[in-house]
């Protein structure tokens, strides 16, 4: 194997699940030649555990999917997520290692990398112009990579970004749990179903519509952009219906109206992400490869 040497403390990413019920303790165990190691946290999503691959002595992170493996849709559903991230080959998309499931439990291996991600990088303080720039253009290259593949991410935010070693420049974008094929979006999403976190969420998605693009994504990254920049994301409220409210009405705040310094430049294009209408905002990610 020629494993990257990196570590990945996936607790910033699966909050503690402390004070929840307890999980088996699984310290010992082997899935496949992966040697559970100790328990990082836990999401929605699954059961995160730090591993070793016995063959190489490399660490991984193992993740534990929560799923009934007798549901089709389900496995289906993971099987997904397995081909896309396996699919995926880029510096700044986790890296898919292997998958597997003994007896009933399902799991997934992806490389083990050190750092931080974004969102505990903003409860310290906003990012500057600069760090966000690269930051910028730096996710819209990968989700310009997933977009080719015709992969959409549906839930780009801050704590599924994460920052190598602290390097806006080798931010990595985690957890394709919820992630679709552009043209599959219509089979496998019911509309009225929304999918995605509500702050960066789009308005096509907070009406649960299936017709999603990858305008979703980068309507998503104008939200991250503006929250590195000022501290706070452009929709927010105190209950799930009023964010959403103001997602689908309420006008985007303009960057410059809160930091009149930023350059009008990055004001612009952040207003551009953030049009409520997918077909006004730019139509691929691309252009970060040339800008």
């Amino acid at each position: 194997s020629t494993q990257a040497k990196t570590l990945f403390p996936y607790t910033t990413l699966f909050r503690s699940a402390e004070g929840s019920a307890a999980a088996p303790d699984l310290v010992g165990e082997f899935f496949g030649k992966y040697q559970v190691v100790r328990r990082l946290g836990k999401g929605g999503m699954g059961t995160v555990w730090k591993a070793r691959d016995l063959l190489t002595s490399q660490l991984v992170a193992l993740k534990l999917l929560n799923l009934d493996v007798t549901q089709p849709d389900e496995v289906a559903r993971f099987d997904r997520e397995v081909s896309m991230l396996a699919e995926l080959r880029h510096p700044g998309i986790v890296r898919y290692i292997a998958h597997g499931q003994l007896d009933s439990q399902a799991y997934l291996v992806m490389e083990w990398l050190e750092g931080q991600d974004l969102a505990t990088r903003l409860a310290q303080k906003p990012l500057t112009a600069t760090e966000s720039g690269v930051l910028l253009r730096r996710v819209a290259q990968v989700l310009a990579v997933a977009h080719l593949h015709g992969i959409i991410h549906r839930d780009v935010k801050p704590s599924n970004l994460f920052l190598r070693y602290g390097r806006m420049e080798e931010a990595t974008v985690l957890d394709f749990g919820v992630a679709r094929r552009g043209l599959a979006l219509q089979r496998v999403t019911r509309t009225g179903v929304v999918i995605g976190t509500p702050e960066y969420m789009a308005p096509e998605q907070a009406r649960g519509l299936s017709s999603i693009t990858p305008a979703a994504d980068l309507f998503a990254l104008g939200c991250v952009a503006f929250e590195c920049l000022t501290g706070r994301p452009p929709f927010s409220a105190h209950h799930i219906t009023g964010l959403l409210t103001k997602i689908l009405f309420d006008p985007a705040p303009r960057l410059r109206q809160v930091h009149p310094e930023y350059p009008a430049a990055l004001d612009e294009l952040i207003a551009q992400l953030l049009e409520k209408d997918p077909l006004k905002r730019p139509q691929s990610a691309s252009w970060s490869m040339s800008d």
